[in-house]
Parts: C-alpha cells; sequence; structure tokens
C-alpha cells in the first residue's frame, strides 16, 4: 500500500511479485514478449550471482543479447548522492564473544587448504572483523569487500571510512587494507588458485572474473564458512541478546504507560509524534546505537501495512 502511494504518478509501474498475475523477474524475462527485445542491459553487481544467473540465463535463451559491465543509471543519475562512508569503529569483544583474530583462525580451518575466500556479504564482513559502521540505514555495516587467504587477509573499503585506532587494530589482527574501487581489479587479477565463493553472497560480475578460463582457478561454490559460523551464536552473543531484548522491553513499558496516561489526560498524538516518543526513550539507553528499523506506529487502517514509516507531513492522528 504504501509503495503504491509513493510511487504514484512517478511513471513507475510497481510489481507485487507473490500475487496472482504478477510475474517475478525469471517469469519477466522468460515471457514470449521478451523475445521482441534485442538487448537488455544487466547489472552486473546488483544481485548476487545465485540469482543473476538465472535471469541471464532466460534472456539469453530468448535470443537477447546481453550487455554487461556498464552502469547506465551513471549516465542519466547525475545528481546521484555520494556514496555512504560513515566512521568505522570496533565492537568490543565483550559484546563480540570472540576476537577478530580467533574468527579467522576458524574460518580458515574451515576452508580445508584451499587457497582463498571472497566475501562479499557485509554483514559476514562486520561479524568477522568485529567492525561496525552506518554506512546503511538501521543496519550496522560498512561498504566493504573482502578476501580471505591462508597466509593473509584483505578488506577492501573506503579510506574516508577509517580512523587511526580502526587502521592500527586492522594491522594488528592481521588484516590488510587495500581501496574498496580497488577490489574488482584485484578479483580479476587472481589466477591458478582454488577460490571458494558463495553463489548466494558474490556478484554476477565477481563470478564471471574470477571463471574466466585464461586464469585457470578452480572454483568452490559452497555456504561460506563465514555465513555458517556467524549463524552459530556464542554464549556471549546468546546473552547480550537477551539482555537487549529487556531493555528494549522496559522502553516499550515506558512508552505505553505514557501514552495511555497523557492520552486520558486529553493529550494529542499523531503515529509520527508517538513513534519519537518510542524512539526517543530507546536513544537514552548508554548502549543505543541506532534503530533496527524505523518504528512502526500505524493507525486505523495503517495498522495493516507491514513495516509502515509514518510521515510527519501525512501521518494520521489517533482517535480521529
Amino acid at each position: 500500500m504504501q509503495a503504491g502511494n509513493e510511487l504514484e504518478g512517478s511513471g513507475i509501474t510497481l510489481m507485487k511479485m507473490g500475487e496472482p498475475g504478477v510475474p517475478n523477474l525469471d517469469e519477466l524475462f522468460g515471457r514470449e514478449d521478451e523475445k521482441k527485445t534485442k538487448c537488455s542491459a544487466l547489472t552486473d553487481h546488483f544481485l548476487a550471482f545465485q540469482r543473476e544467473k538465472v535471469i541471464a540465463s532466460k534472456v539469453v535463451k530468448n535470443g537477447v543479447k546481453l550487455a554487461i559491465g556498464k552502469e547506465i543509471t551513471d549516465e542519466v543519475w547525475i545528481d546521484r548522492p555520494k556514496r555512504p562512508h560513515t566512521k568505522v569503529f570496533i565492537l568490543d569483544e565483550k559484546y563480540a564473544g570472540k576476537s577478530a583474530e580467533k574468527k579467522i583462525s576458524e574460518v580458515r580451518e574451515r576452508m580445508k587448504g584451499r587457497d582463498l575466500l571472497i566475501v562479499s556479504s557485509l554483514s559476514d564482513i562486520a561479524w568477522l572483523t568485529n567492525l561496525r559502521a552506518f554506512d546503511i540505514k538501521c543496519n550496522p555495516l560498512f561498504l566493504s569487500y573482502f578476501i580471505l587467504e591462508s597466509d593473509k587477509a584483505t578488506l577492501f573499503i573506503q579510506e574516508e571510512a577509517l580512523s587511526d585506532e580502526v587502521i592500527t587494530y586492522l594491522a594488528n589482527n592481521g588484516i590488510d587494507i587495500k581501496p574498496y574501487d580497488s577490489f574488482d581489479e584485484s578479483v580479476a587479477g587472481i589466477k591458478n588458485k582454488q577460490i571458494m565463493f558463495d553463489e548466494a553472497d558474490v556478484s554476477y560480475k565477481t563470478f564471471i572474473s574470477i571463471s574466466k578460463k585464461e586464469n585457470a582457478n578452480k572454483l568452490y561454490s559452497v555456504l561460506s564458512p563465514v555465513t555458517y559460523l556467524k549463524n552459530v551464536k556464542n554464549d556471549v552473543e546468546v546473552s547480550n541478546m537477551k539482555k537487549s531484548h529487556i531493555r528494549d522491553g522496559v522502553y516499550m513499558a515506558k512508552y505505553m504507560y505514557r501514552i495511555k496516561k497523557q492520552m486520558k489526560e486529553g493529550a494529542k498524538f499523531t503515529e509520527k509524534t508517538a513513534s519519537d516518543i518510542l524512539d526517543n526513550l530507546r536513544r537514552e539507553d548508554d548502549l543505543f546505537l541506532d534503530l533496527s528499523f524505523p518504528t512502526i506506529s500505524g493507525y486505523a487502517e495503517n495498522g495493516a501495512i507491514v513495516h509502515y514509516e509514518a510521515e510527519y507531513e501525512t501521518a494520521k492522528r489517533a482517535g480521529s
């Protein structure tokens, strides 16, 4: 509902995948009428290889030329915002439960003697390095890539995001630093190596680079050992999750009490001013970093919208 309202009159057609009669991307590119298309452009770093290879095969099967490797949006999106590069900070071991050095050692054990592992998942990289930032709204992540080898580790990251403290920390954990924009060139230069990668993680572009015949690499498609280890929470992580839910529960209880009390006294709230109260209560916590998603504060029919986010200009007034 919210997406439909916001896109109305924009010239963009909203296709709600999963609803009757609405094709997903695979079906869309596999339709008969798509055979009339002479050339389709595919942004080769936008989707994971696992997803994009299916789309690409449907396009080629229809006899359509596939154009990849060029960012078409750069030619028309002239006022595109600069890539975010918030300052990276170290997540203390009392929250992570394990040092980055220990995590890297455990991942290497699961590589079973293979030469290198390519990691593109931002959450995997954040977990592996015990680093956090805020490049993405409501996600404590930073734009990066990571290549782990048997004898070295390399983090590809925007230099503006690094403080002297983090640079020293990375060095102490045996992690080299390279510019974020040098990742594609570095990957293209990998030759005669045993490469582990996760199809749900690396991009189509990365796969094309490492799979070129002239590079003579041997490829191993696997569930990333970083993903596996990240998903098995240690005792410290489990304990901290429980503590965070208890702390947040206190603020929810305070919020409900305050809203009910003030409304009985005649106070008026909109969806947005009500959510501001809850957000501010959470921000008062000395361990608060960010919201995990914008507070869902929906009144009347807006209460049925999944992950609805109220705005000051359009928020409904409670009780109206």
